[in-house]
């Protein structure tokens, strides 16, 4: 018996050695991945290793949040909390809208009826996957409600191309392969016999992608079994790109744009609030704040003009009207009592204007002149003064000459071509403002002037690409 044990043992290593010499003489694929640069290793380690490290740190009859957000650097919550909580309990859980959710505004709203405290838990690029794990930890932690932003993350097909963070795509084991023992690394068997143990998630059509979203929530909804969940549906930007410079425009004017909610993403959106909406009807500690909806109602459906500072985070406003929803929602279930959403249609769009910011979107700054032109001149005014003080600041420079060109969109063309030029004055070596006139002449059929303006940008920045025969091709395109 041992002796056949022996030649077993001898056998394997044998075809070990054979297999090791073939697949150095033929490596497959598999095991030549993509190396990872120095830079990018930080990222990887945060994305795929830290969530197998608990998320809270318990000492004693204390805890706080000890994961690091990637993204918000030495902004991660350190605050303590005692475990043994007196006052409700609410955490906010979810990915970067749950991160940039300005909890203290709901636990002011919330104070006004009872005692709480609230945890944001939000970490930046998480999907549904790494947030369910996070879940768990919470479930220990006594919890009272989970106000929970999910769904930006985890990615839709549009159009054969993916909205949403690509290293959300594949969560994969801590075995990932360029942080494998070192040992193992040395050995292409071992590495081709690690890869066919631990697979990679890989999802590759919508229903793929939708199953691995809907079971992830299920996992949520079960780890937090003993307490209330409130589901925040995630209305998104994407058709509304927030522009930095005269490129943007020109993509999104020539391209077309539709409110997207007549695109696929949305789509996708509704069927997943109708997921939750179901398990809503089958657990009765499961809410949603039916969002999209409303802020659709609020805006008369043109949602993605004003309620986004960039493609998907919200402005304070919007999160105003969303606090407002949380707290109906909670007084009903916790108080009986039923409260009215107090901010009005007329008042959220007219405080959407004061949320005015640096790189908004075309659609917002063109809203902005639209409804309240006094508004949109104060800010550029600033932001000429910041310039003048340093003409080295491109950014600025560049968010004005969008200024500008939604100025002559509005019919202010005179006070456009100014400005324009008053640019021109203070810094000529800058190619926007060139390119900027250069696109208005154009739309004016004044391709003599255009010409002109287009060649200066042109001996500015010679990989510049806008001139007349590349408008005119876009044009031909949409057609």
């Amino acid at each position: 018996m041992f002796k056949k044990f022996i030649i077993i043992i001898i056998g394997i290593l044998i075809a070990l050695v054979f297999a090791e010499i073939i697949l150095r003489i033929f490596p497959p694929k598999i095991l030549n991945p993509n190396k990872i640069n120095d830079k990018d290793k930080e990222f990887f380690k945060w994305a795929y290793l830290d969530i197998h490290e608990p998320f809270f740190k318990i000492d004693g009859n204390k805890f706080y949040i000890q994961r690091k957000e990637y993204f918000i650097q030495g902004k991660n919550n350190q605050k303590e909390y005692v475990y043994n909580k007196q006052d409700k309990r609410i955490f906010i859980l979810g990915e970067s809208t749950a991160k940039l959710y300005p909890e203290e505004m709901l636990k002011q709203k919330l104070l006004e009826y009872f005692n709480c405290e609230v945890i944001n838990c939000g970490m930046g690029a998480y999907d549904s996957y790494r947030i369910e794990k996070i879940s768990k930890e919470i479930a220990k932690l006594k919890p009272d409600w989970i106000i929970c932003f999910i769904g930006h993350n985890d990615y839709v097909f549009e159009n054969q191309d993916f909205i949403g963070i690509p290293f959300s795509f594949n969560p994969i084991d801590i075995n990932y392969l360029p942080y494998k023992h070192p040992f193992i690394r040395k050995f292409f068997t071992l590495n081709l016999l690690s890869n066919i143990i631990c697979k990679e998630i890989k999802l590759e059509t919508q229903n793929e992608l939708e199953i691995f979203f809907k079971k992830n929530i299920l996992k949520i909804v079960k780890n937090l079994k003993n307490c209330k969940i409130i589901f925040i549906d995630l209305p998104n930007n994407e058709n509304f790109y927030y522009c930095s410079n005269i490129y943007d425009i020109i993509e999104i004017e020539n391209n077309g744009t539709t409110f997207w909610k007549d695109r696929n993403h949305y789509k996708i959106l509704k069927k997943r609030l109708r997921f939750i909406e179901n398990l809503q009807q089958k657990h009765n500690n499961i809410f949603y704040t039916n969002l999209t909806v409303t802020l659709l109602d609020y805006c008369n459906n043109e949602l993605g003009y004003n309620i986004f500072i960039d493609d998907c985070h919200w402005t304070r406003t919007t999160n105003e009207l969303l606090t407002e929803i949380i707290t109906k929602i909670i007084l009903k279930q916790d108080l009986d009592k039923d409260i009215e959403i107090e901010i009005s249609k007329e008042d959220f769009n007219k405080k959407l204007i004061n949320d005015y910011r640096r790189f908004i979107s075309y659609g917002t700054l063109d809203y902005l002149i639209k409804n309240n032109f006094d508004y949109a001149k104060d800010n550029y005014i600033d932001e000429r003064k910041i310039f003048k003080e340093n003409i080295l600041n491109k950014d600025i420079y560049n968010d004005i000459c969008i200024y500008a060109y939604c100025l002559y969109k509005n019919n202010y063309t005179t006070l456009s071509l100014n400005i324009l030029d008053e640019l021109i004055s203070l810094q000529p070596n800058y190619v926007e403002a060139y390119l900027t006139l250069g696109y208005i002449y154009y739309t004016q059929n004044n391709i003599k002037k255009a010409t002109e303006y287009f060649d200066i940008a042109k001996k500015l920045e010679p990989d510049s690409k806008i001139n007349v025969e590349y408008l005119k091709s876009l044009k031909e395109e949409k057609k």
